[in-house]
């Protein structure tokens, strides 16, 4: 389906705004919104199918120190052909997360992220389809009905009668939509952006940031929808442009254009940035990655690479990204760009290394086997890499080594990569890989006579170094050829 041009309005009810923007007690309230076209979001799918069908107000909530927290309202549609459960008191309930990015200077980058909103009571609206039928059950959402939390809802932290507020993101599996009821830290609140969507001011200053554009982006999970493997439309993105600065902290915010729905965000880097290149990449058994790439030519005889990782609803995550390289190849300005979790989720922040191989250049963070709260690529979040390198771009693949144990514990992905020089043949240089025989070599040689099972054994026909190995490198003295 394409981009939705579609837009609604809607008012909350009798219930106190205090409340809902508070951290007691609130009253779910229904959306109102004009006529459906006909057809417009109607059920297409199979099963039960939530996905999100627009955000119609941005709203900003308070700053802490450099931070400050928003939400957006969410409308969920049941694009299916069955009813989705919205128990608020079982774990028969949707959840939903929020991101912001930001797309600077061609590159989309992740810099906002919520903990996750716990569904509750559903009203049976008419926004996304004229099919829809209002049943009277708040406890389930109807085939072509929609149901519209405003950013009041979205952004409260402590819920009420211990439903419907903030969890930690870890709580959640996102392939099969399970998480443990009672969830983490249900009824906690605290400051102004505690588990709330939070953006560093620096990632949203106009005069930081010229030219740049932002996009918030709101996904839907839900037990049932996952297990009729609709899972992978539930994410949808909508522009939004800075506005006035508060006078507290931060900017008001303002949603623009439409929503682009059932779309993530990474999917605007190559609607609006030409040459970026995005495809899907699903696990067996797991979830869905997304992997994007762009090539320019520096002009100097370099070219810049970047990729983007977007994780979907992967629960097994990413540990490493691997680019075929090899030693000749030149590598400059790597870079690497994460988000950090937030409000006490137990994910440790620290950023992944790069390290150039002889083969590969590769990014990695821990192993799950070290750290289980590594800093790993988790489900609605996206990281990004890039280098500038002397080698025009060819078709290869580039390798994501998965985090949590399983088969595969790989997966490859066509791309654009280096088409890096094959190093010359130079057996003899056994020391530094400088591509040249010199004494450092020669002694190294010297220091291992008599051994085997070393590298300084270049030369048949023996397997222990001695005079046929002097030989062969005297004979190689100097730049390889």
């Amino acid at each position: 389906m394409g981009k939705s041009t579609r837009k609604y309005s809607w008012a909350i009810g009798p219930a106190a705004l205090a409340l809902l923007t508070g951290v007691g007690a609130s009253v779910a309230i229904a959306g109102l919104c004009g006529p459906p076209e006909q057809g417009d979001l109607c059920p297409a799918g199979t099963g039960p199918d939530v996905i999100v069908g627009d955000m119609t107000e941005i709203m900003r909530f308070g700053t802490v120190g450099t931070r400050t927290s928003y939400a957006v309202s969410t409308m969920a549609c049941n694009y299916g052909d069955q009813f989705i459960p919205w128990e608020a008191l079982t774990a028969n309930h949707p959840i939903i997360s929020q991101n912001i990015f930001r797309l600077k200077d061609n590159r989309l980058e992740h810099i906002g992220m919520s903990w996750v909103k716990h569904g509750f009571t559903a009203f049976q609206d008419p926004c996304c389809c004229v099919t829809c039928v209002d049943t009277g059950d708040f406890d389930r959402l109807n085939v072509g009905c929609s149901d519209i939390y405003n950013p009041a809802l979205n952004a409260n932290q402590a819920g009420f009668s211990n439903m419907a507020g903030l969890g930690p993101r870890s709580d959640i599996n996102p392939v099969t939509g399970a998480f443990p009821f009672p969830y983490t830290t249900q009824g906690l609140a605290g400051d102004d952006i505690y588990k709330r969507l939070q953006v560093e001011h620096v990632d949203l200053d106009p005069l930081q940031n010229p030219g740049a554009r932002y996009f918030v982006e709101a996904q839907y999970i839900t037990p049932q929808d996952a297990a009729a493997g609709n899972g992978n439309n539930n994410a949808s993105n909508r522009e939004f442009t800075i506005g006035v600065p508060h006078q507290q902290g931060g900017w008001e915010l303002n949603l623009v254009s439409s929503v682009n729905a059932m779309q993530p965000a990474i999917e605007v880097w190559d609607d609006i940035v030409p040459g970026v290149q995005i495809q899907n990449v699903d696990i067996p058994n797991d979830g869905r990655l997304i992997v994007a790439y762009h090539v320019t030519d520096n002009g100097d005889g370099t070219w810049h690479y970047e990729y983007a990782v977007h994780n979907l609803n992967s629960n097994r995550g990413v540990q490493q990204l691997s680019v075929p390289s090899s030693a000749a190849l030149n590598v400059t300005s790597p870079g690497f760009h994460d988000i950090d979790h937030h409000s006490g989720e137990a994910y440790d922040p620290t950023d992944w290394t790069f390290v150039n191989g002889e083969l590969s250049l590769n990014w990695f963070g821990a192993t799950f086997a070290s750290n289980p709260n590594a800093n790993a690529l988790r489900w609605a979040t996206m990281y990004n890499f890039w280098f500038d390198a002397d080698a025009p771009p060819v078709l290869d693949a580039i390798e994501l080594t998965l985090f949590l144990p399983g088969s595969p514990s790989t997966v490859s992905v066509a791309a654009m990569v280096p088409d890096a020089p094959i190093p010359p043949d130079c057996p003899a240089d056994i020391v530094n890989n400088d591509n040249t025989i010199d004494t450092f070599d020669l002694l190294e040689l010297l220091m291992n006579w008599g051994t085997s099972g070393v590298g300084a054994d270049i030369a048949p026909p023996t397997n222990v170094v001695d005079v046929f190995d002097l030989l062969e490198l005297l004979n190689s003295w100097g730049p390889c050829a």
